[in-house]
């Protein structure tokens, strides 16, 4: 997760109608510091949308799983995924996507 995070939805620009079931998926590891700041701008960018963020970590040794879980704790919009003795980036976002509270 590196530069600035940009989200094209430009049928949504504009609109404050709810979408049903907007997941996004974010695999990390060693991302402790950027991701409660991706999770403030995900809120902004994405106001009036209803949305799910699921981070799927895996086994950070950085602490990303107690910054997440906080977040995740008063904000039913921010999963959160911690993956032992598990790596790799696609086997994380199939988790994620299965995860999702849009994909039942």
């Amino acid at each position: 997760m590196s530069g600035m995070l940009q989200i094209a939805l430009p049928h949504f620009q504009g609109s404050r109608r709810k979408v049903a079931g907007l997941a996004l998926i974010v695999p990390t590891f060693k991302e402790v510091d950027k991701v409660n700041p991706l999770i403030e701008r995900l809120r902004d960018a994405l106001d009036g949308i209803n949305w799910e963020v699921v981070i799927v970590d895996d086994d950070s040794p950085d602490g990303a799983a107690g910054a997440v879980t906080e977040v995740a704790r008063t904000d039913p919009g921010v999963r959160f995924i911690r993956r032992m003795g598990r790596r790799g980036l696609s086997s994380a976002v199939v988790e994620g996507i299965l995860s999702t509270s849009s994909s039942r």
